[in-house]
């Protein structure tokens, strides 16, 4: 009889220890379909919704799959070459904000950023909604993502596009960023951005493109 008490105190602290680990395992594992809790759906939806025109673009190579490669790309772009690049580097900065959605260490963290001052560089209007996207993808680039990125083609022109397509959501943060004083040295701010990344200064020159007029 003891024998048999004791048999089954055995079996129910066996089935408590299965649960426990079970538990454990469900909070720390994910399946391949499921988001991880610091990722952005909305930004996982704008890229599978732009991947197939990245995949198919003009400007797209193999090589941008690769964020090592993407760095590469960027960091070796001068004044002379960044306006041709346009596209591809709107392909990267999609790119980019998948790879900044995905959970863990993300040695290239900073690709986004990169990306978003050449892209300010050339200052096309048509690009300033995507930036708004990237600086929302979580709380790291909502602090890290430089608003000064979305007023390449000059503030002014910003806030009426921004106001000419109903994004009155941007225009209430610009002005925002207009009273606290955020614009007041872009010329300084671009600077630190050419030192900081180590980049071309002349990149500064695609300011006289066609998006200046």
């Amino acid at each position: 009889m003891n024998q048999i008490i004791v048999l089954l105190i055995f079996l129910v602290v066996i089935g408590f220890v299965l649960i426990a680990k079970n538990n454990t395992r469900s909070k720390f594992e994910t399946s391949d379909d499921e988001s991880g809790p610091d990722t952005n759906p909305e930004i996982n939806d704008l890229y599978e919704f732009n991947r197939a025109r990245v995949l198919e673009s003009a400007g797209f190579n193999e090589d941008l799959l690769d964020p090592s490669k993407r760095y590469q790309i960027m960091k070796n772009l001068s004044g002379n070459s960044i306006l041709a690049s346009h596209q591809m580097l709107k392909n990267i900065f999609y790119l980019e904000m998948h790879y900044r959605n995905a959970d863990g260490i993300l040695e290239y963290f900073e690709n986004l950023y990169l990306c978003g001052f050449l892209l300010y560089c050339i200052g096309s209007l048509d690009d300033v909604e995507m930036m708004w996207d990237a600086k929302h993808i979580n709380m790291d680039t909502g602090s890290g993502f430089d608003i000064q990125y979305l007023v390449g083609s000059g503030v002014e022109r910003t806030m009426k596009f921004c106001e000419s397509i109903g994004r009155l959501d941007i225009c209430e943060y610009l002005n925002s960023c207009i009273e606290s004083g955020d614009f007041d040295y872009l010329e300084s701010w671009s600077l630190g951005q050419i030192e900081h990344f180590g980049i071309d200064q002349d990149i500064m020159n695609a300011k006289h493109s066609k998006y200046h007029l």
